[in-house]
């Protein structure tokens, strides 16, 4: 209920205290003799500003409504600014314009009501203070933990492929083991004998003896009968005997 009937406050006395300001610089305009002046712009900065304000658009109110300040130096424009900001939900900045303002113009009719609203920013700037300083506390423990998991991602992804790298290793040792292993297991070959020591040479050195032999012999038993003519001694046959 005191926070409504506050904002409704605000409201009501930024509204007033908007059309003030423009009849201050309505007034002031009588005296105005160059429409070029600084004046004239900045009662139009003025008027720009009230629309902004209006139509919600905040940002461009405060813009306007700051360089109409700029140029009239009206100290009523600091309350303008601080109902902008306040609206903008610029608590900080708010306070600041509001306590420029008590200061600037110390007999101002509305003081009581920029006293409230000055208090009132100061306590919802600690609370912004507050919730910025939550907000990014947790902010850091989010980047923490992504910065963790992306390191812990990081070891694993690094730990696999190591793993792969030593298993690969060990499977080339085993096969290099199994090659000189299956080298030690075979046969030393024999030496050769010379040819003259093979068991066939003198296989076929032997049938070759015994064919001649069987040769021979049977080249001799069959000598041909001489036959002596007759009339004759002839020849003396040892056989006969």
């Amino acid at each position: 209920m005191t926070a409504r009937r506050s904002t409704t406050l605000a409201v009501r006395v930024g509204i007033r205290w908007l059309v003030l300001g423009l009849l201050a610089f309505a007034s002031a305009s009588v005296a105005i003799a160059d429409p070029k002046s600084d004046e004239r712009v900045a009662r139009e900065l003025f008027k720009k500003g009230i629309t902004a304000y209006n139509l919600g658009d905040y940002e461009r109110a405060v813009g306007d409504l700051k360089r109409a300040y700029e140029l009239s130096s009206e100290p009523r424009l600091l309350f303008n600014i601080a109902q902008a900001l306040r609206a903008k939900r610029d608590h900080a900045q708010a306070l600041v314009f509001y306590r420029n303002y008590l200061r600037l113009v110390p007999t101002a009719p509305n003081r009581s009501d920029a006293e409230s609203l000055a208090v009132e920013m100061e306590q919802k700037a600690a609370e912004d203070e507050k919730q910025a300083a939550e907000s990014k506390r947790i902010e850091d423990a989010r980047r923490a933990e992504e910065a963790r998991r992306t390191d812990e991602i990081r070891r694993a992804e690094a730990m696999r492929r190591a793993a792969e790298a030593t298993a690969l290793a060990e499977r080339q040792r085993a096969a290099a083991a199994s090659a000189v292993a299956l080298v030690m297991t075979q046969p030393e070959p024999q030496p050769r004998k010379p040819v003259y020591k093979q068991w066939w040479l003198w296989t076929v050195v032997g049938v070759g003896v015994v064919g001649l032999g069987v040769g021979l012999g049977v080249g001799l038993g069959a000598r041909p009968t001489v036959v002596l003519p007759s009339g004759s001694l002839g020849t003396i046959d040892g056989r006969a005997q």
